[in-house]
């Protein structure tokens, strides 16, 4: 009877002792748990829902069971939900609590913001809220909830959001209806100086967005009259800046193909020669966003900024000199006008001219003649370049010196070349230069 009753406390020890051992992790994080949400520094989140909380382990994927019992706790995260707010906004945030030992070393908002006695989430709730401006955005717009992304509180609604930064005050936000005492604001009575001149005023705009970095601030106007684009006014620039910035630049410019074909007749070639001569290898096209309001109708000023790339067939080996000769007509495009303006013709942004004249091309000088020119010129070098007139060169580097041979009459001229140095373009060529960067870029990234 001794030795079953001696057994029967044997097992239950032996159960007791496993089961503590297979509860020891747990029993050992619910531990740390207890300890560390009673502590002093944690007590102003008990008015606070508790969403979930995570430990931060030095090992968080264990490879042994042993490392379950040996695993070194280094901070728990907890989410919580505050309704302290004056005006019922829920906020959801997660402060995180470094840990040494067991015991709490520093406690912050999200990691970035050390809370202590003197800096508290409720000190920074009421600070907020006690903010002139933030009140008067809050009383008129829909926010409901605020989460921290730092450096930001951000509120957000169905439709408005607001973004506060605790050092430099409202930072940004986006109000689809914008209240009377909004409009007096001294940001928003430049915005609508400003866009005075383009004749719109404030009850145009569908909604509007404040961005705030530093000393540089920005106001956008939204309205389904300009589609996706919107209007900015800053105070970046001299004095202050307004212009019309479009949610997408691309553009395909081939409804603008009659008129520039119309360009080239007018520059002296033949409507049978551009079909037989002229093949249309690319297009490429950038808009410049812009609008202004006569009467009750907004008039979409649009700038079309673009080029037509043709390959001009020689029928000689110039067809085969890498991609052979390009030609390129550069334009701008008003949309209110509906005509093509500020055209140059050319080889590149570097090679053009406005008023060009062009000729057929009726011979091309033999290989050879290069050849005797420079004979040990590589031919792959060569590139082409037209003149005001409508001659077509070839142009080269050759022992230090840059030529440029007539394509046609092989009549050529060289002289010094000097890295670095370069010619006056026409004034429009910074504008086609940035619309090629532009196009370029973007067929890169597709």
């Amino acid at each position: 009877m001794i030795i079953r009753k001696a057994i029967r406390v044997f097992i239950w020890t032996l159960v007791a002792v496993l089961m503590l051992f297979f509860l020891f992790p747990y029993l050992k994080a619910k531990f740390i748990y207890l300890k560390v949400s009673n502590d002093p520094s944690l007590m102003e989140f008990k008015r606070c829902k508790l969403i979930r909380y995570d430990f931060v382990v030095e090992n968080p994927n264990p490879f042994t069971f042993v490392d379950l019992y040996t695993r070194k706790y280094r901070g728990i995260d907890f989410q919580y939900l505050d309704t302290l707010s004056e005006f019922h906004i829920k906020y959801n945030y997660m402060i995180k609590v470094q840990l040494n030992d067991y015991k709490i070393v520093t406690v912050s908002l999200l990691g970035r913001w050390d809370l202590s006695e003197s800096v508290s989430v409720a000190s920074l709730i009421k600070k907020m809220e006690n903010d002139s401006s933030m009140i008067n955005l809050i009383k008129n717009s829909d926010v409901k909830e605020c989460h921290y992304e730092w450096p930001y509180f951000v509120y957000t609604g169905k439709h408005d959001i607001i973004k506060y930064d605790n050092q430099s005050g409202i930072t940004y936000f986006k109000k689809e209806k914008p209240s009377v005492a909004l409009r007096l604001s001294s940001y928003t009575q430049i915005f609508q100086k400003m866009v005075k001149e383009k004749g719109f005023d404030y009850d145009d705009f569908d909604s509007l967005r404040f961005i705030k970095i530093s000393y540089t601030w920005r106001l956008q106007g939204f309205s389904i009259a300009f589609r996706n684009d919107f209007i900015e006014v800053g105070n970046y620039g001299d004095p202050l800046n307004l212009k019309f910035l479009p949610i997408s630049d691309s553009i395909d410019p081939i409804f603008l193909l009659p008129q520039i074909l119309k360009h080239l007749l007018s520059s002296g070639l033949s409507d049978i020669y551009i079909k037989q001569k002229l093949t249309l290898r690319e297009t490429g096209a950038t808009r410049l966003a812009d609008y202004y309001k006569k009467g009750k109708e907004v008039i979409d000023a649009s700038r079309v900024v673009g080029y037509f790339q043709y390959q001009w067939l020689t029928d000689s080996w110039l067809d085969q000199l890498h991609g052979g000769l390009r030609i390129k007509v550069y334009f701008t495009y008003f949309k209110d006008r509906k005509n093509i303006e500020m055209v140059r013709t050319g080889t590149s942004t570097g090679n053009f001219y406005e008023n060009i004249t062009l000729y057929p091309i009726t011979k091309v000088i033999n290989l050879d003649v290069i050849k005797q020119i420079a004979p040990n010129v590589d031919t792959s070098s060569i590139g082409f370049k037209i003149t005001y007139e409508g001659r077509i060169m070839l142009t080269f580097l050759y022992e230090k010196y840059q030529y440029e041979v007539d394509a046609e009459t092989g009549e050529f001229s060289k002289k010094r070349y000097f890295p670095g140095m370069a010619d006056i373009f026409p004034y429009d060529q910074h504008l086609y230069r940035s619309m090629e960067w532009t196009v370029n870029n973007r067929r890169k990234k597709r």
